[in-house]
């Protein structure tokens, strides 16, 4: 018989261990299929909602997606086309279901459908794909820090000439010499690329914070203020690589310039997923043109099918129509019947008594 290990190294029976293994796992086997039918879209009659819009050689097929317990929104699709949005919902009977055919209530459902199928997730994963290239942006900036180390700006602090001036001098063997040889004006320049590094320092830092509102709120109108906190940062990266430093006293910062674009791109992708959750009227308008189209074109079949049982159809609809044809038959008949009393009762020709 198989032998545990105690944690003073005796040995137990291994019984136990195997029977409380198993009677877990049979447990959750029992339960799975409940777990998994929690999560399962009710079972609708697909054939009858999806009848107005398709011709009879059509196929269908339904994306479902979950926005609470007690509703589920499906988007139809007839022959690979999305057609429009339908919603369940449960009742004290069950569920019912129909198709969504008013254009404000499908904007609102288009909204509701792709935030629940993800949307917003993507929109976060883009943003983080953007704010990923600044970081990666940020930590390429070695040469900057080698630099301010070299004038003696890492070890104190910089904020106007005298404080600039004790820190390239306390940098003995690179800054002083350069100091005392250039003059008053190379303390001026040293006190310039303080200044200027910082600036890209601050403007990183507040991407950071853009980015931190822009994820939480998830919203186009914090994607925008993200997008213009980055301005700064480009144009003082600028300012860095112009400084008369860069390449000549300190080796050239190194910024990777097509950093911009892919974080452009990251930015436009969260925005193009974050559209139909915000404003889903565009969408909606789209499926009520859809939908005219389609229901046009299933009367036109079924009319080239059974044109008379169509006519007759059309005509039952509207009782006042039947009974507007019905009296319209009755005077016909009469107008008819009248003509032929007076034309029997007219006088014959030649048919009096000669004189």
């Amino acid at each position: 018989m198989e032998k545990n290990m105690k944690a003073d190294g005796r040995q137990t029976d291994g019984q136990p261990c195997e029977f409380g293994l198993a009677l877990f796992f049979f447990v959750l086997l029992a339960l799975s299929p409940l777990l998994h039918a929690v999560e399962q879209p009710p079972n609708l009659d697909w054939d009858s909602l999806s009848a107005p819009l398709r011709l009879q050689n059509e196929s269908y097929s339904v994306s479902p997606v979950k926005v609470s317990a007690q509703r589920w929104l499906f988007l139809l699709y007839v022959n690979g086309t999305p057609i429009t949005l339908a919603q369940a919902e449960r009742t004290q009977d069950g569920w019912t279901a129909r198709l969504l055919e008013n254009e404000d209530e499908l904007a609102g459902a288009v909204r509701f459908y792709h935030a629940a199928q993800g949307n917003l997730d993507m929109a976060r994963k883009a943003l983080d794909a953007a704010q990923a290239e600044l970081r990666a942006y940020n930590a390429s900036r070695g040469q900057e820090g080698r630099c301010l180390d070299a004038l003696g700006l890492a070890r104190r602090p910089c904020s106007d000439y005298e404080s600039c001036f004790k820190s390239c001098f306390s940098s003995l063997d690179f800054c002083q010499p350069l100091a005392q040889a250039n003059g008053k004006q190379f303390i001026y320049q040293v006190w310039d690329y303080e200044n200027k590094t910082s600036r890209l320092n601050d403007a990183l830092a507040k991407t950071e914070l853009a980015y931190e509102s822009a994820w939480a709120s998830v919203s186009s109108l914090e994607i925008a203020s993200y997008n213009a906190s980055l301005r700064p940062v480009w144009s003082a990266s600028a300012d860095v690589l112009a400084h008369p430093f860069s390449g000549s006293v300190c080796q050239k910062p190194f910024y990777d310039s097509a950093t911009a674009g892919r974080v452009q791109e990251d930015l436009t992708a969260a925005l193009r997923w974050l559209e139909p959750v915000e404003d889903g009227g565009a969408e909606a308008g789209q499926y009520m043109r859809t939908l005219a189209a389609r229901r046009q074109m299933v009367a036109s079949e079924r009319m080239r099918e059974n044109p008379l049982g169509n006519v007759i159809a059309a005509a039952g609809a509207d009782n006042s129509l039947l009974v507007a044809g019905a009296a319209m038959v009755v005077v016909m008949c009469l107008i008819a019947i009248a003509g032929l009393l007076v034309w029997r009762a007219r006088p014959k020709a030649g048919g009096g008594k000669p004189s």
